[in-house]
């Protein structure tokens, strides 16, 4: 499926309840079809893009939230990985939406894997 930043702007804005069906049952995370969201480079180019789709950047959140930008960035990319970059990269999936996030994720990755990012 390809990328669509009017469907993520949808998505980011009205919630769940009015998210168009995207792809098949199978692309739903379920209880029985999690995925793990692992820092890195994907997990940050996802928080910043999402960012950007909700007319903001890093250092603009990251102050918001009392860290510092490169701390953001480090948490996100894997590169500082203790309890508080956990909470951290929490904070930063609930500002997008857990739902959002994993979907968008999950596409990324899938395009990784394919070798098409």
């Amino acid at each position: 499926m390809p990328f669509d930043m009017n469907s993520v702007a949808n998505h980011l804005m009205f919630g769940p309840a009015n998210w168009p069906k995207c792809g098949n049952a199978q692309d739903n995370v379920t209880a029985e079809n999690k995925i793990t969201l692992q820092p890195g480079p994907v997990f940050y180019e996802v928080f910043t893009g999402a960012l950007r789709v909700l007319g903001t950047d890093l250092k603009d959140w990251s102050e918001a939230n009392g860290v510092l930008p490169n701390n953001a960035k480090f948490a996100a990319t894997g590169g500082w990985n203790g309890p508080k970059a956990k909470l951290l990269r929490d904070k930063m999936i609930a500002t997008i939406g857990e739902d959002v996030f994993i979907r968008l994720y999950r596409d990324r990755m899938a395009r990784e894997e394919r070798g098409a990012a």
